[in-house]
C-alpha cells in the first residue's frame, strides 16, 4: 500500500546514438498529465504518463509533470497516491529523447546522464533504461523484436 502522496523527481539528458526514434508530437504548453495515455513533447523530449497497472489498484491516481530544463535535459516529476497490492506495478513515467533512429551497429555509445530522489521512504519505487530494437525502422516505440532493460 503506497499511502499519502509521493513525488519522484528525475534529470534526463540521453545522448543522440540511442535505438529507438521517438514521435515528434508538440504540444504548445506544459501541462499536468494525469490520464491514461497523457502525453506531452518538449524541448526534444517526450513524456507519457502510463497508467499501466490501475486495474490492480483498489484507488489512487497519478499525474506526471514536466519541471523544465535542466542541463542538457529535463527535468519532471509524477505525484501519486495508489492503494491495492502493494506487489503489483500501478503506473510509472515515460520519458524519452526525441532523434532519428539509428541502426544498432552505428551506435558507439549511448551517453547518459540520470538523478532521481524521492521524497518519501514509504513506498516501492525503480527506474529502469529500457531500449527496444526492431528489424523494423517504423516499429513503435513501445515494442520491438528486442528489449534491453536495465534496472
Amino acid at each position: 500500500m503506497l499511502p499519502g502522496l509521493t513525488t519522484i523527481a528525475v534529470f534526463a539528458a540521453v545522448a543522440q546514438g540511442a535505438a529507438t526514434r521517438l514521435a515528434s508530437r508538440t504540444t504548445a504548453a506544459p501541462a499536468a498529465l494525469c490520464s491514461q495515455y497523457a502525453y506531452q513533447s518538449v524541448n526534444g523530449y517526450e513524456l507519457l504518463n502510463n497508467l499501466w497497472g490501475i486495474s490492480t489498484a483498489t484507488s489512487g491516481s497519478q499525474c506526471t509533470n514536466y519541471d523544465g530544463p535542466a542541463g542538457s535535459g529535463i527535468a519532471f516529476s509524477s505525484t501519486w497516491t495508489w492503494q491495492g497490492d502493494q506487489n503489483t506495478v500501478k503506473s510509472y513515467i515515460y520519458a524519452g529523447r526525441q532523434f532519428t533512429r539509428k541502426k544498432v551497429g552505428d551506435i558507439r555509445s549511448l551517453p547518459t546522464t540520470v538523478q532521481w530522489s524521492y521524497n518519501r521512504t514509504d513506498h516501492r519505487a525503480n527506474v529502469a533504461y529500457d531500449i527496444f530494437t526492431s528489424t523494423d525502422p517504423n516499429h513503435a516505440n513501445s515494442s520491438g523484436d528486442f528489449e534491453l532493460m536495465i534496472w
